[in-house]
Parts: structure tokens; C-alpha cells; sequence
């Protein structure tokens, strides 16, 4: 859960929060989390409540109908395509800047390592995925922590508490989406599931809640560090260079000369975009694999998980990327769906389990 919650979207937050500030929106941030956490559990229990290996697919259908169904795919689809060709862009040119230069003009070729590399690791199944995300995962703290915690000591309270006067309505709404991508968890929920079903229903719980409580204590702590340190117009001079990581180290005066400081950047991009490359796809492969069995066309192959990928990659290939231009277009889909289909799954669960007998 974590590795699908924090990533690029992180850095967004401070240029999102710079007009309501840092105790508002931090107060704002929480409490999209909670009700965020409240429909990932609601999930979880319409998960669970269906044979082991069913995604959106089986239950969208069971729940809401065949027309619903086509429609939630198609957006889940879309989404999840467009993450893993986000992240897919991101790694590959990390792994380019790596490769020695008698091979560096074939920029097909880190394309083709992470695609192969991702789909044997999610051909494995099994516990695999998850035990690799998990080493990544603390990988990714600890070269975060690494790379910013020598910032805080320019943290000024006074800043932080710096409340302006009341905050006009109008600033409030463009954050909420925001705050919903920071948590948007929902569609590795599934897989979660389909991981830890054969421990116990709590282990699952227990993997949103720690994971909900690690992530806001993540943003807490990187919202604390940016707008404690950096003034509202040196966070607007962020978002015009990009709003991304390189901008907030300029910023924040870490210095990216030091060869220890610029190996720790590049390994903490290259581990983030990773877990979060290994958790879209994770949920993608889920999905479709559960769509093309209710079709008679089990995926069952190392071909078949590539196949997951090859749109993202045919995409990346002919078209130039554009990473974070895809995480803006994913965010309001994945905001309405996060958002508003767990509770509508609810109602519908209950008159169908009661037709059922279950």
C-alpha cells in the first residue's frame, strides 16, 4: 500500500497546500486520508467476500451490471495504462543515464529490461511481488531520509504557524483532488486481498492501517520540512521550475554536487518510480488477468504478463513521455473512482448477498 501511496505525487503537495498553508492543510490532507481509508476498508470487505483472484472485473459486474462494469474497466484500464507508462518513462530514463555510451542511442533497450524484468517478477506471484515492494519500500525511506532530513534544521515554527487570516472557499477546492491521489491506494486493494488471503482478514486490515498512518506520517514530516523552511513565494518559484524533486533540493540549498548527495538522489528516484512502476502493475495484471478468465483466456505465461505492459511501452516507444502529464490526467478519474464507487459497491453488495443468502 505504501509504495503505491507515496511517490511523484508527494512533491506536489507543498505547491497544492502554498495558498491554504501548512496547518490547514495538513488538517485537510488528514481528513481526506481517513475518509480514503474508510472506503479501502469498505473495499476490502466486498473483496473478501468473493473467490480468491477476483478484481474490479468479477465484482463490478456482480454488483453493478455489465454496462457499469465496461465502464469502471474501461477507466481502470486507462488509468492504470497511463501509471504504468508514466513510470515506465521515468525508470527508463534513469536506467538510460546508466547504461554505457556505446549503447546509449538505443533508447529502446531500458524499455525493453524493466518490461521483461516486471513481468517475471509478477509471472512468480505468490508473495514475491510483495516481498520485493517491501525491500523497496525501505530502501526509499531510508534514501529519503537520507537526502532531506540535513534540511531541517532551516525548519522555522513561527512559519508553520502562520495561519494568514481565514481562507476563502475557492482555495480549498483545487487541493481536495490532490489530497485524494496522496491516498488513492484503492486499486492494489485486490491484490492485497488475493496476497494475504491465505494468513487471515487482518492481516490485510492491518496493511491499510499501518500503511495509511507510514504514509501520513511521510507527508507530515516532507509538508513540515518545505514549508517550514521555504517561504510561499520561493514554493511558487518551485512550481514554476516543475514542482518536482530537483526543484525542491535547489530550494532547500542540499547541495547536488557532492558525489554522495547525487548518488542518493539518483538511487532514491530510481528505487521510488520502481515500487511505484511494481505496484500499478501489480494492480493492472490482477485485473486484466481476472477479466480474461471470465473469458476463458487464462494468463498463465511470462508472455501474457508482457502483454500487460506492451501498450505502455508501444506508447512510450513512439510517443515522447511525459511523466508527469500523465499523473495530472489520472488524477480526477482516479479521484471519482476511489472515491464514490467503494460506498456504491456497499449498497449494491448488500442487496446482492442478501439475494444470495450469503
Amino acid at each position: 500500500m505504501v509504495a503505491t501511496i507515496i511517490g511523484g505525487g508527494m512533491f506536489a503537495l507543498p505547491v497544492a497546500f502554498v495558498n491554504v498553508w501548512f496547518i490547514k492543510g495538513l488538517l485537510v490532507l488528514s481528513v481526506t486520508g481517513i475518509l480514503m481509508l474508510i472506503t479501502g476498508l469498505i473495499l476490502v470487505d466486498i473483496t473478501m467476500r468473493f473467490p480468491p483472484g477476483a478484481s474490479f472485473h468479477t465484482f463490478t459486474h456482480a454488483l453493478l451490471g455489465p454496462a457499469a462494469s465496461v465502464i469502471i474497466g474501461v477507466a481502470f484500464c486507462f488509468v492504470l495504462y497511463l501509471l504504468t507508462y508514466a513510470y515506465i518513462s521515468g525508470a527508463a530514463s534513469i536506467v538510460w543515464d546508466l547504461l554505457p555510451p556505446d549503447i546509449a542511442g538505443r533508447s529502446w533497450l531500458p524499455i525493453i529490461l524493466l518490461s521483461l524484468t516486471t513481468s517475471l517478477i509478477l509471472w512468480a506471484g505468490g508473495k514475491l511481488p510483495g516481498f520485493l515492494l517491501s525491500g523497496l519500500i525501505a530502501a526509499k525511506f531510508t534514501l529519503f531520509l537520507l537526502l532531506f532530513a540535513g534540511a531541517a534544521g532551516g525548519v522555522k515554527v513561527l512559519r508553520l504557524l502562520d495561519f494568514a487570516g481565514s481562507t476563502p472557499l475557492q482555495y480549498y477546492l483545487p487541493i481536495v483532488p490532490v489530497c485524494v491521489i496522496a491516498f488513492g491506494f484503492h486499486g492494489s486493494v485486490p491484490s492485497l486481498t488475493r496476497m494475504y488471503r491465505g494468513d487471515n482478514h487482518r492481516a490485510v486490515l492491518r496493511s491499510l492501517y499501518y500503511g495509511f498512518a507510514v504514509s501520513l506520517t511521510v507527508y507530515a514530516f516532507w509538508l513540515t520540512l518545505t514549508m517550514g523552511a521555504l517561504t510561499p513565494q520561493a514554493i511558487r518559484h518551485v512550481s514554476d521550475e516543475g514542482g518536482n524533486m530537483g526543484a525542491f533540493i535547489t530550494a532547500l540549498n542540499i547541495h547536488r554536487t557532492a558525489s554522495a548527495t547525487s548518488l542518493i538522489l539518483v538511487a532514491f528516484g530510481c528505487i521510488a518510480v520502481l515500487a511505484s512502476l511494481m505496484s500499478a502493475s501489480i494492480g493492472l495484471s490482477d485485473y486484466l488477468e481476472d477479466t480474461l478468465n471470465k473469458i476463458n483466456c487464462p494468463v498463465l505465461t511470462p508472455a501474457g504478463n508482457i502483454s500487460d505492459l506492451f501498450p505502455s511501452c508501444t506508447g512510450l516507444y513512439y510517443c515522447s513521455a511525459r511523466f508527469f502529464v500523465c499523473l495530472v490526467l489520472c488524477r480526477d478519474i482516479t479521484g471519482i473512482m476511489e472515491y464514490y464507487t467503494p460506498p456504491l459497491f456497499t449498497h449494491q453488495s448488500q442487496a446482492f448477498h442478501s439475494a444470495s443468502g450469503i
